[in-house]
């Protein structure tokens, strides 16, 4: 499955303008999809094959960094490595047989 432009055009036709949104093409639909598979955790891969792209530099264009995605991105910083609580963890089982 792709979102090519030839599909989403056809469907929206001219009903943006009816609505009164100037300045709405389709392909910033292209843009919001993207950007909001990003932000949901998929890979630029995954949104690399869905826009139907043969370059990882093509979709990277079409991806843009929220002020929100900033914000996760540096929240990212504040959660526990895993490892870092695997070792603790393997570090306490050591401490134990010891006193043992």
């Amino acid at each position: 499955m792709v979102l090519n432009q030839p599909a989403y055009q056809t469907r929206l036709g001219s009903s943006p303008k009816k609505q009164g949104l100037t300045g709405f093409h389709a392909h910033t639909m292209r843009h919001k999809f993207a950007t909001d598979l990003l932000e949901r955790g998929a890979n630029i891969k995954q949104i690399q094959e869905l826009l139907g792209h043969d370059n990882l530099v093509t979709t990277e264009v079409y991806l843009s960094v929220t002020e929100k995605s900033k914000r996760d991105a540096i929240n990212l910083l504040d959660q526990e490595k895993p490892d870092a609580e695997l070792q603790k963890t393997k570090e306490t089982i050591r401490k134990r047989q010891v006193i043992i």
